[in-house]
């Protein structure tokens, strides 16, 4: 097994942790923010990790600030070519999102 698809991290700084299973392809993204400006510091700065998540999962309360343009560049890119669902939009405060 490709330990870098396996192993969680942080998203940027002060971001909330993240996870990767390969044996369902899901990434789980827990509490906390996540900055615009830390849009290669994450779980979508892998490739690796990207072209094989088919689901994603928000659990816990997460908070964005700033532009967060990239992520929806990564489903039109054809990063992001697997992914069938997202589970817990709701947990996602984007009122400090800007465009």
């Amino acid at each position: 097994m490709n330990q870098l698809l396996s192993s969680p991290g942080k998203w940027g700084t002060d971001g909330p942790e993240w996870s990767y299973d390969p044996s369902n392809n899901t990434l789980k993204v827990g509490a906390g923010t996540i900055k615009g400006t830390d849009n290669g510091a994450g779980a979508f700065a892998n490739p690796d990790i990207l072209k094989n998540v088919k689901k994603i999962q928000f659990d816990q309360r997460l908070k964005l600030v700033g532009d967060f343009g990239y992520w929806f560049r990564f489903v039109k890119d054809e990063r992001l070519i697997n992914l069938t669902e997202i589970n817990g939009l709701s947990n996602i405060d984007t009122s400090e999102v800007q465009a």
